[in-house]
């Protein structure tokens, strides 16, 4: 049965976009993997003009807070960024079938507080999956992004994080603050329990 398209007129705004490997299985094996899927969102960024604030992506999954400032830019971009990395993984890895479990999920954010919330829960999904003990111990996040130089190229620093300090420096040391704080406070899981927005089982 053919999937129904995405409407146009509800990917406007700023949305928490996500998907996994079909079945849970890995999709990112090794960093020239995660390298060229950061290469495919710089395309799509410079070809649909979305802005992307945070991201992560684990062996199995990824996470992006993406900011779609005209109709149609999210399905394209996205159609861009999984289909390109499908050929790539089929091209290196071989097999057959779909790579990913289904299209991408996106969750609009309705506010400030949700917006929050899941900036950091992306941030930090890397230390809650087990995959290292402190955010900047993962590469493939934003965090380092927010928290260091150079810039990264993916991001687009939100009026949030550019609030939080007067230069450069100052954002560091504050984003770094408040995402400690935020460990200890237990938001490592926080966003999941808590929320009836999401659904993240197994992402």
């Amino acid at each position: 049965m053919p999937r129904k398209p995405r409407g146009v007129i509800g990917d406007v705004g700023i949305f928490h976009v996500y998907n996994r490997g079909n079945n849970k299985k890995p999709v990112f094996h090794d960093d020239e993997d995660c390298l060229k899927f950061r290469q495919l969102i710089l395309r799509a960024k410079r070809k649909t003009g979305i802005r992307i604030f945070y991201y992560a992506w684990m062996p199995n999954h990824y996470h992006l807070l993406v900011d779609s400032l005209n109709a149609g830019c999210l399905s394209l971009a996205m159609k861009m960024i999984e289909q390109g990395y499908s050929i790539w993984h089929r091209n290196k890895y071989g097999g057959i079938g779909h790579l990913w479990q289904d299209r991408f999920k996106s969750k609009l954010i309705s506010d400030e507080i949700y917006f929050a919330t899941c900036s950091s829960y992306i941030e930090l999904n890397p230390v809650r999956s087990g995959l290292c003990e402190r955010p900047e111990q993962y590469r493939w996040t934003s965090y380092r992004g927010h928290t260091s130089s150079p810039h990264d190229r993916i991001i687009t620093f939100d009026d949030q994080y550019l609030s939080i300090g007067d230069d450069p420096l100052s954002r560091h040391r504050a984003h770094r603050e408040l995402t400690e704080h935020r460990m200890e406070i237990g938001h490592l899981t926080s966003f999941s329990e808590e929320s009836n927005l999401m659904k993240f089982d197994g992402v």
